[in-house]
């Protein structure tokens, strides 16, 4: 059984409204592991555990609002954002020289498909494809 499989038999097994509390007190699990590091714990793997299962439960949303190729469009558009201001910041460009989201942000979602959503990064950015289902 592969990942979106098992994510939506989740979804099924224990219901939209459970699985979105569920996503809640993962996020407020880690949040609770980074204050401990924060105040000197060596937690490490605690920490990661947590990620984890934030991750997972991120992809029931996903699947659930059937949102994601949206987060991929926007996983690559904010990847961009911080691109452009890291070769803003490192070699001193004016912010006019770089490339303008403004006007990808106006794109209507309905009236594309998946694989028309344009990519900030250029044609070689994985489009409809989560970061975190393989």
């Amino acid at each position: 059984m592969i990942a979106r499989e098992i994510l939506s038999d989740a979804l099924k097994t224990y219901g939209a409204e459970a699985q979105t509390l569920m996503v809640m007190e993962e996020m407020s699990e880690l949040t609770k592991e980074l204050c401990k590091h924060a105040r000197g714990a060596d937690n490490t793997d605690a920490i990661a555990e947590e990620i984890a299962d934030v991750y997972i439960m991120l992809n029931q949303m996903e699947i659930l609002h059937k949102v994601e190729d949206r987060v991929m469009w926007w996983f690559n558009a904010k990847f961009a954002d911080e691109s452009d201001l890291y070769v803003q910041c490192h070699y001193a460009l004016p912010p006019s020289s770089l490339r303008s989201l403004s006007a990808l942000s106006a794109i209507s979602w309905p009236q594309m498909s998946a694989a028309e959503y344009p990519s900030p990064l250029g044609p070689a950015a994985p489009i409809g494809r989560s970061p975190f289902i393989g």
